[in-house]
């Protein structure tokens, strides 16, 4: 299987030493401290992607997406994708029956219902993308290329939900503090995006939620 990875490239613009009017030493010292550590962890946060790339992403693509049913794997708690899944975070599904999000596991039976898909099967014809996305991207508007390619990009925070126990938005909270998290867009059956969201745990990146409520999807 041929696989392909592209990268956006960003442009950092620094600031210019060359002007008539200085600013105070500890000002330029800030702001170029600021500079550093603003590269520094741009620096952390590509090497973190491709390391997601290489490590985990083709590997799941090819072992829980192509040619295989997501939705039965995660009902069925199949074998293929307990390896991508923390046991202290677990696995649960963002799902839209109405006009809240609500977010579901095991319990509820991740929120799927009978007429929920469980037949499609994506196929990359023997080529499969990963394509890392600008962070402003509209995930609504993505050419999933009839599911050969899937995008990613690092966010800062999970979708909050809508809680049944205290009729409230909720946000998650994670076990794992200030842990990194990284989205992957695949296609699902209406070719729409489905949101894999994998956290950054001891064990390396793992599979925590599934947004089957991007752009509105039920």
């Amino acid at each position: 299987m041929k696989k392909c990875l592209f990268y956006l490239a960003i442009g950092i613009g620094l600031a210019s030493c060359s002007e008539k009017k200085q600013k105070p030493v500890t000002t330029n010292v800030k702001s170029s401290v600021e500079n550093i550590t603003q590269q520094n962890q741009e620096a952390l946060d590509d090497a973190l992607l491709t390391s997601f790339i290489n490590d985990v992403g083709f590997d799941f693509l090819n072992k829980c997406y192509y040619e295989r049913n997501l939705n039965t794997y995660i009902r069925d708690e199949h074998d293929n994708l307990k390896e991508f899944i923390d046991p202290a975070i677990g696995l649960r599904r963002y799902h839209l029956p109405g006009a809240m999000v609500y977010l579901s596991g095991k319990d509820e039976n991740y929120g799927f219902m009978d007429f929920d898909d469980f037949e499609f099967e994506p196929t990359d014809q023997g080529e499969s993308t990963l394509s890392v996305m600008d962070v402003n991207q509209d995930p609504c508007e993505l050419d999933f290329n009839q599911g050969r390619t899937a995008y990613l990009h690092l966010v800062k925070e999970l979708p909050e939900y809508f809680s049944q126990q205290t009729n409230e938005v909720e946000k998650v909270v994670l076990p794992y503090k200030d842990a990194k998290i990284i989205v992957m867009y695949v296609m699902d059956k209406y070719e729409r995006p489905k949101a894999l969201f994998f956290i950054d745990t001891p064990k390396g990146m793992k599979l925590g939620f599934v947004d089957d409520a991007v752009c509105g999807n039920r």
